[in-house]
């Protein structure tokens, strides 16, 4: 069975979608700055030592040289230079069309590809999209391809190419690239290097590791909640569904209307009374259709075994109430307390509760047929007003040939280029 992505945000994806949901911005997490090292001495490539490199920050700013000090450069120097002043002063501009031209000049050039991933950078802070991070993603590894010589760390480019590997389920992939992050970068945007990981090797099977790296997720970080429903869909898949449901009725508490998290304490739990419980508040908060129906589903089942139960206290003829009509009728409530009764008391219930089913039916079949004379009268106004449009523009098509046959007919005389009439 296939496996259930742990993170909102992506989950869906993401990419809800959409939501995709991340909050946290990297320019409040101290973890991310780090001390400013500004280096001027010869680097390779050698264009970059007319720039001020701040390697913890990814930026690059040009220092212009004096007019002495461009008479000192040589003539390879000097191309070079007048070609680094040519992109800077694209890259200044700071709009897309001025990046493009400045990355066709020098598809390698250092600068030029910094502009791209702080611009990515800053999109993915501001939407946490599979989009912008697919984005970031790119600009990192082409940053990591240019700079060959290791002026900017790779830590940070490993750590969005695992991130964006992961938001496409290629979990050995993501696993490659997040492995390789130091320590130092794993704390970041609320230990959610931790969950990427641990969730990867769910994913792939590898139980207990996923597990170890939940269980390092502290319980002050806002990624907590995910943190423990990893740890339990791992314990799950490995048979130990006692556990499954104490981590996962520790998320419930801290968040208890989540339908994600009711839905999956109800799988976990061993308790009939307690599922039901948990689906019907699930239903209630589910907001689409096929989730309703597949609620219903397991509700029917519980309370299938538990009519075959409470059949047994009657005798003679009485008539069963259909279960999954009853569910999808949203009457668990009526089923719940019918059941409580046994004997001829029983019988009553099941009588009483019958009743009401087929009182809801009958205006379902009375709404369903109002529904149809509607759309049918819909129809019909639409197909008036089609063929109004229709005769609408016969009569202008009439109206045009009229004028046409009632015109001056003209010749043109093409040697002097007049018009005269006939």
């Amino acid at each position: 069975m296939r496996k259930i992505h742990i993170i909102s945000a992506f989950l869906v994806v993401a990419l809800s979608m959409g939501a995709c949901a991340f909050a946290d911005n990297y320019s409040d997490d101290t973890s991310f700055r780090g001390s400013v090292s500004m280096t001027n001495y010869d680097i390779q490539p050698s264009y970059m030592k007319w720039y001020n490199i701040d390697r913890e920050n990814f930026k690059a700013t040009f220092r212009p040289l004096s007019k002495d000090q461009i008479k000192n450069l040589s003539d390879s120097e000097k191309a070079q230079y007048k070609k680094a002043v040519k992109i800077n002063k694209l890259l200044n501009k700071g709009d897309a069309v001025s990046y493009s031209k400045a990355y066709q000049m020098d598809n390698r050039y250092i600068p030029s590809i910094l502009a791209y991933y702080n611009t990515a950078l800053y999109d993915f802070k501001n939407k946490r999209s599979q989009a912008n991070l697919d984005k970031l993603a790119k600009w990192s590894q082409t940053l990591n391809n240019a700079d060959t010589n290791g002026i900017f760390p790779k830590d940070m480019v490993n750590y969005y190419s695992g991130y964006s590997a992961w938001g496409k389920n290629n979990y050995k992939q993501a696993l490659d690239y997040l492995l390789s992050v130091p320590d130092k970068y794993r704390n970041i945007d609320n230990y959610f290097w931790y969950i990427m990981v641990a969730d990867s090797y769910n994913q792939l099977n590898e139980l207990n590791n996923a597990i170890s790296y939940g269980k390092m997720v502290p319980s002050s970080s806002s990624r907590y909640i995910d943190a423990l429903m990893t740890i339990a869909t791992a314990y799950s898949d490995l048979g130990n569904k006692q556990s499954a449901y104490q981590y996962a009725h520790r998320a419930y508490k801290l968040r208890p209307n989540d339908f994600r998290i009711i839905y999956r304490l109800a799988l976990y739990s061993n308790n009939d009374n307690e599922k039901l419980d948990l689906y019907h508040k699930a239903k209630q908060l589910a907001d689409n259709k096929q989730d309703v129906l597949d609620l219903n589903a397991r509700m029917t089942e519980i309370y299938e075994g538990k009519v075959l139960v409470a059949n047994k206290s009657i005798s003679g003829f009485y008539e069963e109430p259909d279960v999954m009509q009853v569910v999808n009728l949203g009457l668990e409530a009526d089923l719940t307390r019918a059941l409580q009764y046994r004997g001829n008391d029983l019988k009553a219930a099941y009588m009483s509760l019958n009743r009401k089913v087929d009182k809801i039916l009958a205006k379902l079949d009375s709404d369903e047929k109002a529904a149809k004379m509607q759309a049918l009268e819909e129809q019909r106004i639409y197909e008036l007003q089609k063929q109004n449009q229709l005769q609408a523009q016969q009569n202008q098509l009439i109206q045009k040939q009229n004028q046409i046959l009632k015109a001056p007919s003209y010749t043109y005389h093409y040697s002097w280029g007049s018009m005269t009439t006939k």
